[in-house]
């Protein structure tokens, strides 16, 4: 069995090759014949432009398209690029390769660097912190003039050189810019189908949910401004090598804007969208500087020209406010990879506490929880233990604090007061991605979460997150290990799609389903994190009849597998088919403990929910 898998994966690895290849045979063709049919010094020159606005265009798409960080900072790290190969080449006499590699990976740092701190903020806060770190870089040119020659730049970059051959000419120039671009295109792609594109995305869409499969949002976010500000920074290293001179002015803020602009119209949700916008933007601008003249005269001059351009961009985003890659998605939609051939996927989970635990073990364990908003008491001094293999079912009335305690059991909120334990293990003050990744906790929402315009498929697979290895930068290449750990991931997520039966919908838009469809799509996706304790924040809410008895079969189908399952749900019919044990609460505190059939007959439950008079102190 462990032959063939391997066989299988060398299979799979031989055709990713071949794949690779031809992609690297067409696009080197057409990139060369290209720049003998452009001809001329000026076609080129804009040709070779166009490519780094691609590149350019390619970091605005993975910060802010797959991560949705909305950042302005692209300007600086294209200058960073630009002036960290001029200073190395010019002042201090390093190879103009070398000095590539060395700013880009000084952009990444300082990137990374800023953005744990930065990405704190989000939507217009966060563009302005970024505006502010561009203008910052402008600053510090200016101020340091015996380093970057402030106003009058640096010249005499020289042209990048391969094993002494220098790179001078117009067309080798853009022969090596398409090529880069190329490579950055493939690169981000694979980025985006990957787990780390996926979480990426889960984080796009909500940041709660994605912390709830296991993935640390922060450094997440972190790593993709990181990268962004890599691709600028090879952007930026170009420019300097194809003029042989920097200077503050192209680095500045209108830079960034431009980028966006770029990206927005070719399409932020996938790199091609990077080409499309890439070439399409010098298009419309050659365009109209050559005709715009001729039909608006003096108006289409100067100023002039930069309105019909900004006007002829709004009509493009009118008609595809998506930008122009829409056409294309369902070309690029994200499709399972081909699972293991054999039994369970092999992929290697991230926690040693991933192996059975016996049925009517203590999984989770909340004591004592007291939980304030200012004056308000959600949970006041609340127990609670979920078991494996059971049931426990969670009622109250609206405002009882239920969804509060869902919260802080996961996570998401810290308590007030009170200790929280997952397998035996002290996770009170442990944010939620650890407690979904180290303590298999899986959770759902009043409110379906899922990746918005992703495919049912990559909303599943997104939950196997905690279960990989393979990071960043590893995500990037084409590595037999990050491959298989694919391969394996796919299998997981088709595994969980099986449970809810939506297999068939794998590539469905996930916005297009059904209210139940959704709700059994978000718990396909706890399923795809493995998990041994469920907790379900009102799983019946919305459903029909046929619908509910489906999710009455699977939850008991996931209990008699040994998972702990804390239910909480208004719908008193399936809680007194389903739990185990019943547990009610009323203004934070716990009013009866005990089996369904109890909790039917016991005066105060009947007094909380039917508001009687005759109500009893709990106890």
């Amino acid at each position: 069995m462990a032959s063939e898998a391997g066989l299988a994966g060398d299979a799979r690895g031989a055709r990713t090759g071949v794949k690779i290849f031809s992609w690297i045979a067409a696009w080197t063709i057409l990139v060369v014949a290209a720049s003998y049919l452009l001809g001329g010094n000026y076609r080129l020159t804009i040709g070779a432009n166009a490519a780094l606005s691609v590149i350019l265009a390619l970091s605005v798409v993975v910060v802010t398209g797959y991560a949705g960080q909305f950042s302005l900072a692209a300007g600086c790290f294209y200058g960073i690029g630009g002036y960290g190969t001029a200073i190395m080449t010019v002042r201090y006499g390093f190879p103009p390769l070398v000095a590539a590699v060395a700013a880009a990976a000084l952009s990444g740092l300082v990137a990374y660097a800023i953005g744990r701190p930065l990405l704190r903020l989000s939507g217009h806060f966060l563009a302005m912190g970024t505006l502010a770190v561009n203008e910052i870089f402008i600053l510090l040119l200016l101020a340091f003039p015996a380093i970057t020659g402030g106003n009058d730049g640096i010249g005499g970059v020289p042209p990048i050189s391969i094993s002494g051959w220098s790179l001078d000419r117009l067309n080798e120039q853009f022969i090596v810019a398409w090529m880069l671009a190329g490579l950055c295109i493939y690169l981000v792609a694979r980025f985006g189908r990957s787990r780390m594109g996926r979480a990426l995305t889960f984080i796009r869409s909500d940041e709660a949910g994605a912390a709830s499969v296991g993935i640390n949002v922060a450094r997440a976010k972190a790593e993709a401004f990181a990268l962004s500000a890599i691709l600028a920074s090879i952007a930026g290293s170009l420019y300097a090598h194809f003029l042989s001179f920097v200077s503050p002015e192209p680095f500045g803020v209108q830079a960034s804007i431009q980028v966006l602009v770029i990206a927005v119209l070719g399409g932020l949700a996938t790199p091609w969208g990077a080409l499309i916008g890439g070439v399409g933007y010098a298009l419309i601008h050659e365009v109209i500087t050559k005709f715009g003249p001729v039909v608006f005269g003096e108006a289409g001059v100067g100023p002039g020209n930069q309105l019909f351009v900004g006007l002829v961009l709004v009509l493009f985003l009118i008609v595809r406010p998506r930008g122009l890659a829409s056409f294309i998605a369902p070309l690029v939609a994200q499709r399972p990879i081909a699972a293991a051939p054999h039994g369970l996927p092999r992929a290697q989970t991230a926690s040693q506490t991933d192996r059975p635990v016996p049925v009517g073990n203590v999984l989770l364990q909340g004591v004592g929880l007291t939980k304030r908003f200012g004056g308000i008491v959600s949970l006041s001094d609340f127990s609670i233990n979920v078991r494996a293999g059971e049931v426990l079912g969670l009622i109250g009335p609206n405002g009882a604090g239920k969804s509060t305690l869902i919260h802080v059991l996961s996570g998401a909120l810290p308590p007030t007061a009170g200790q929280i334990r997952l397998m035996g293990a002290d996770v009170t003050m442990m944010p939620a991605f650890r407690r979904a990744a180290g303590f298999r906790l899986g959770r759902t929402f009043q409110t379906p979460k899922l990746i918005t315009g992703a495919t049912v498929f990559t909303n599943a697979a997104v939950g196997a997150h905690r279960l990989g290895r393979i990071g960043t930068l590893g995500s990037l290449f084409p590595i037999p290990a990050g491959t298989r750990e694919e391969s394996d991931l796919s299998a997981i997520a088709l595994e969980g799609l099986r449970w809810v039966g939506l297999e068939r919908l794998i590539d469905q838009d996930a916005g297009t389903l059904s209210l139940g469809h959704r709700r059994l799509l978000e718990i396909g996706r706890v399923l795809a994190q493995r998990p041994q304790i469920v907790l379900l924040d009102e799983p019946a809410a919305g459903l029909t009849r046929v619908e509910k008895d489906e999710l009455f079969t699977l939850l008991d189908r996931m209990r008699h597998q040994g998972m702990g399952l804390l239910l909480v749900e208004h719908d008193m019919e399936l809680v007194m088919r389903l739990a185990d044990r019943v547990q009610v609460l009323e203004f934070g505190k716990t009013i009866f403990e005990g089996l369904p059939a109890a909790a039917r007959e016991d005066e105060r439950v009947v007094a909380a929910y039917l508001g009687t008079s005759d109500r009893r102190s709990a106890p």
